[in-house]
């Protein structure tokens, strides 16, 4: 049997408050293997944007986490800090619900897409600019090189939403985690953007983890559902 790129097995996420403490995840369990794509469905509160920040280790000091969470056969709970940095940055890409709340406003675009190929990668940044230029044209941005020296207030939600998903497959992941990238877009704006991402992904062969509150949506785009209720899978 071929081993998932990403298994999440009995996982517990437990915040500790100050008189208490209260369980937020309780035994989630999945598999994604290479190339698929799994909608992870359920109301607000049910734990889906919990899930993808135990995934990546990015949750609050005062939260607890057991159980495994395996990206291709490596523990991400047993990460040294210079590994975990290497797997945020290169093996699994976020897309977020806001994107204006992920990029700094005083930067502009070109900066935010190319800071890490030069720093992280050793490309100059004539070569920097010009693979940020080929990828937002693949994203469907127009005029690419004008904005690379635009500021993210100049852009639109669904630009700015192409943006990002650009800056998340020029580091190459080989998972995406994307936590309701189109809530915070017009209906217009949403079906390109999920459009975008299915297009993408099928063409580098990545793997997806689709957070949504949408069945309808999920089930177009992803290969398989998982519907979670109160910190757990039940479906």
């Amino acid at each position: 049997m071929t081993r998932p790129l990403l298994r999440v097995d009995d996982v517990h996420a437990t915040v500790h408050l100050r008189r208490s403490r209260q369980t937020l995840l309780n035994g989630v369990s999945f598999e994604i293997g290479e190339g698929e794509a799994l909608g992870l469905v359920g109301e607000s509160g049910s734990g889906k944007s919990l899930t993808t920040r135990a995934i990546t280790r990015m949750l609050d000091p005062n939260f607890t986490v057991t159980g495994a969470i395996e990206f291709d056969g490596t523990s991400v709970l047993g990460m040294s800090p210079s590994a975990l940095r290497r797997y945020r940055q290169t093996d699994v890409g976020m897309i977020f619900q806001d994107p204006r709340a992920h990029v700094n406003p005083v930067h502009k675009v070109g900066d935010f897409l190319t800071e890490v190929l030069v720093r992280d990668r050793g490309l100059d940044q004539r070569e920097a600019d010009r693979r940020a230029v080929a990828l937002l044209d693949e994203v469907g941005v127009r005029n690419p090189e004008s904005r690379l020296g635009q500021y993210p207030h100049e852009l639109s939600g669904g630009l700015l939403q192409r943006v990002m998903i650009a800056s998340v497959l020029l580091a190459e992941p080989k998972l995406i985690l994307a936590d309701e990238p189109t809530t915070a877009l017009d209906v217009t704006a949403q079906s390109d953007v999920m459009a975008i991402i299915e297009e993408q992904r099928k063409a580098r062969g990545l793997s997806l983890l689709f957070i949504t509150h949408d069945l309808e949506l999920a089930a177009a785009c992803c290969d398989r559902i998982a519907v979670m209720y109160a910190g757990e899978i039940v479906e």
